[in-house]
């Protein structure tokens, strides 16, 4: 299927091509299909790809990529992601780095506050949600300490 993705694309043919890495993609979910498929819709069109997210179950790692693209064009999509996704980096188990990968997203989320003049309810939100559901962690209460 990439080799027929990859004529379409020279030929110029960007349905024929959404359509077949769609495809592409429900038949083998997962990192590669799917990052084939964004740079497919990234020719195309950014709705495309987000109704195709919205349009079934995804695996949780493809979650990121998705919001980073959404976030282009949807901010408070993009933002929504992220917050779904954060429990389950931050919850992945004891290690520093689950720490690591959950502050990234709080940066994200934050950026995308400061970038649509939202900060203050970014604040609000960290204050109630963040601080009070993962005060056991430690170490991610002071990496949000450094924000």
């Amino acid at each position: 299927m990439s080799l027929a993705i990859e004529l379409q694309l020279s030929r110029g043919q960007h349905a024929e091509v959404g359509h077949l890495a769609w495809q592409r993609f429900e038949r083998t979910p997962g990192c590669e299909p799917f990052f084939k498929l964004l740079e497919v819709v990234g020719r195309i069109d950014r709705e495309a790809m987000w109704n195709a997210f919205c349009g079934g179950k995804v695996d949780v790692g493809l979650w990121e990529p998705v919001a980073d693209e959404r976030s282009k064009t949807n901010h408070e999509e993009a933002m929504a992601l992220y917050k779904r996704l954060l429990p389950h980096r931050g919850e992945g188990g004891s290690c520093g780095s689950d720490d690591g990968e959950a502050f990234s997203l709080v940066k994200k989320i934050r950026a995308q506050g400061v970038t649509h003049k939202q900060l203050g309810m970014f604040g609000d939100e960290l204050a109630e949600v963040l601080r009070l559901e993962w005060k056991r962690k430690r170490s991610f209460m002071k990496l949000l300490d450094t924000l």
